[in-house]
């Protein structure tokens, strides 16, 4: 799993099959298979995907059925885990569905008087299948993935009767993988990939007399390609790891107005290497390089963009100093450019710029770790990241707009982990600041470069005798975006504090769980445009057979 920043959202990349685009991301995030979101928020760089992963499975087979229901929303999910003989399969179907989402009444103190939003909820039913081969060096394996969502989902909390509609929201991608270790130093793995899907979005306006439903958006895209990984020897003392992947994608948008197929072509080439320079017991340093080439072989929408180059970069150092103390060094390059479809999202009323430049992101960390007692560690870090040729979505008229090159801003960060850990609790917390610089037009056009200037989060954990695990779990940030329904612009709101409480009751396999999320009841847009909603019971088994 590898995730960038490219426009704001992340790039989520799957053993080198790009999942998320500003296509299928921005307001489906939760219905991806846990299977590639792992990691999601990290920024982490190719080498965490590495293509000839070769986890063992004995000859088992296991089945966990999970169950939950919620007063919004439920979910089954059932996976089978097989291995025989050499022979490995997989079967993991999951269906979630939610009420709706609810909002706190203002007018009143009861945190649990909830007013719900018309028209509001979501329906997804997904399959993820694996089967393969291996032995002891090498291995061969065929996934699949597929999933079928209906969401209604509202962008303004204040007007109950306006939601948005993605119909027949599908995702598709096949992968054939392999791997083969030849010896001790000489290794090779990748695979071959297809990937669709299809987004239908509308709008739809209820009042108590007419009800309008408004298509605007009919979006289907295609992406085929292969990659490629080898592991060799060369004058360092680790292996050197270098990369390929290439990609052809075609993304095809329905013009409802003149009813016809508006069209971009495009292809990708990405060369890695890692290598691991100096390994010492006190000392360790690793550097990753990578070239990327995107062009856009045809476009119908006018002029943009239509061949980048750039390149990413990241060096990473550790020092231990003793047992107890480290230091760590990292340094980041890596570049922009906008997702195809994001010109979709304002076609027909965007203007092309052939002229704009990749977005450059720069950034250093610095960051001690001291273990204070055998149960007590500490971790200070502090970073300087800087955005040049920041990319925005630059409105030009009411409805006309154009992506730009738009000054640059810089972050400052400080930042305190701690984490405590004795027989039966766990402790752990995590406090930022951030102090950004940037001019005031870039917030009002693109709020959600901004980071919270503060960030705090506390997790505590408490495991009883008769295995019963208590979690608790806070969150506040101050200087969070959210939209305004007043104005219909996107401000910064003081604060938001969230309180989560989840209780696991294990019975040697199986467990019983009940969880509130959001205990505060605290109501704001995330970052992707959509409201968290209000406080939340959940109650599940986990059953394995």
């Amino acid at each position: 799993m590898t995730s960038y920043k490219n426009l704001n959202f992340p790039d989520i990349n799957f053993e080198g099959i790009p999942l998320y685009s500003n296509f299928d991301g921005n307001y489906n995030l939760n219905f991806f298979h846990s299977k590639f979101l792992k990691s999601i928020f990290e920024n982490q760089h190719s080498k965490s995907t590495n293509l000839n992963k070769n986890n063992e499975i004995n000859d088992t087979i296991s089945t966990v059925l999970q169950l939950f229901s919620g007063s919004k929303n439920g979910k089954f999910d059932i996976n089978h885990i097989g291995a025989k003989n050499h022979f490995f399969w997989e079967v993991n179907p999951v269906f979630e569905s939610s009420s709706g989402y609810s909002f706190s009444n203002k007018n009143t103190k009861n945190p649990f008087d909830l007013i719900k939003l018309y028209n509001s909820g979501y329906q997804n039913i997904s399959i993820y299948t694996n089967t393969g081969f291996r032995n002891d060096h090498a291995k061969i394996s065929l996934d699949g993935y597929f999933s079928n969502a209906d969401l209604y989902v509202p962008n303004r909390i204040n007007e109950n009767h306006i939601t948005y509609h993605f119909n027949d929201y599908n995702m598709f991608f096949g992968k054939f993988n392999f791997s083969d270790k030849f010896s001790q130093n000489l290794s090779i793995s990748g695979n071959v990939f297809y990937k669709y899907a299809y987004k239908n979005e509308s709008a739809q306006y209820d009042s108590m007399n007419v009800k309008i439903k408004s298509t605007f958006l009919d979006l289907s895209e295609y992406l085929y390609g292969a990659n490629f990984l080898v592991e060799f020897p060369t004058f360092f003392e680790q292996n050197t790891e270098f990369s390929i992947s290439y990609s052809q994608g075609l993304d095809i948008n329905y013009d409802l107005k003149s009813q016809a197929n508006m069209r971009i072509e495009d292809e990708n080439l990405i060369f890695t290497i890692y290598q691991n320079i100096y390994k010492s017991p006190k000392f360790i340093s690793n550097i990753e390089f990578q070239y990327f080439q995107k062009n856009i072989n045809l476009s119908e929408l006018g002029d943009i963009p239509n061949n980048k180059k750039g390149w990413n970069l990241n060096f990473d150092n550790s020092y231990k100093l003793s047992d107890d103390r480290s230091f760590s060094l990292q340094i980041d390059k890596f570049s922009n450019i906008p997702f195809n479809s994001q010109y979709f999202d304002i076609y027909p009323k965007q203007i092309g710029n052939p002229n704009l430049q990749l977005e450059n992101n720069y950034l250093i960390e610095l960051s001690y770790n001291q273990k204070i007692t055998n149960s007590l560690i500490a971790n200070l870090g502090m970073n300087y990241s800087r955005t040049d040729n920041l990319i925005c979505n630059v409105p030009l008229a009411q409805d006309t707009f154009q992506f730009q090159n738009y000054y640059s801003k810089d972050n400052f960060a400080l930042k305190l982990h701690l984490n405590y850990a004795n027989r039966n609790i766990s402790l752990g917390s995590d406090i930022e600041y951030v102090y950004s610089k940037f001019r005031n037009e870039i917030q009002k056009i693109q709020p959600n470069i901004i980071y919270p200037p503060f960030n705090f989060q506390f997790n505590g954990q408490y495991q009883f005798d008769f295995s019963l695990i208590v979690k608790l779990n806070f969150v506040y940030y101050a200087g969070v975006n959210s939209y305004n329904s007043g104005n219909q612009s996107i401000q910064a709101v003081s604060n938001v504090f969230l309180t989560n409480i989840y209780f696991e009751q294990v019975f040697d396999k199986d467990r019983i769980y009940f969880i509130i999320n959001n205990l505060t009841n605290e109501i704001y847009y995330n970052y992707f445009n959509l409201p968290n909603s209000g406080i939340n019971f959940l109650m599940g088994v986990l059953l394995t057979f």
